[in-house]
């Protein structure tokens, strides 16, 4: 729109450029798929890497937490709120390499697909790790795949990994392919 009597200004609206659509698709503003839609059975391929902060006798470190891989499995258990039981095997990748599990509950309020995680994390070999895990996420359906998108911290209070009265914890960003089992 362009104004032409008395005004020294020119306004041009033109339509949401690429990024924003993006933008608003990953935060949930434009809802993908419908409630009804979410499948009964999930299961999701995954790789997280980020940050970890752990300490020993010189105080606390923050270095690259060590590259997770893992394959989840997602069963619904009730439709209001969205609420789903999921159970993961994971490998921990690096300069040395553990193997584990997880499982925990996971939430998707509201119509969008915006998903919430708690659940409880374990590496048993060659080292033993327990704790804690909580996530924030969402899956977007790409090209008839769910691409999917999560912010997960861990908080490891028990395990021969662990120095004398500490906590190791981590932060990562997971990404994953998920694909409706049944």
């Amino acid at each position: 729109m362009e104004c032409w009597l008395h005004c020294s200004w020119i306004v041009r609206i033109s339509p949401p450029g690429p990024a924003f659509l993006l933008v608003a698709l990953v935060s949930g503003l434009v809802p993908v798929r419908a409630l009804a839609e979410r499948p009964l059975v999930l299961a999701e391929g995954r790789v997280g890497a980020g940050v970890a902060l752990g300490g020993g006798a010189g105080g606390q470190v923050w270095r690259a937490a060590p590259v997770t891989v893992g394959a989840l499995a997602e069963v619904a258990v009730r439709s209001q709120p969205w609420t789903s039981l999921y159970g993961v095997a994971l490998v921990e990748t690096g300069h040395r390499v553990g193997v584990g599990c997880g499982g925990g509950i996971r939430v998707r309020p509201g119509s969008g697909e915006l998903r919430l995680a708690v659940g409880a994390r374990t590496l048993f070999a060659p080292y033993t790790l327990l704790g804690v895990s909580a996530g924030i996420g969402s899956c977007r359906n790409v090209l008839g795949v769910q691409v999917c998108g999560d912010i997960e911290g861990n908080a490891f209070f028990f395990g021969s990994d662990l120095p004398e009265d500490r906590v190791a914890t981590q932060l990562q960003l997971v990404l994953g392919l998920a694909f409706d089992a049944l």
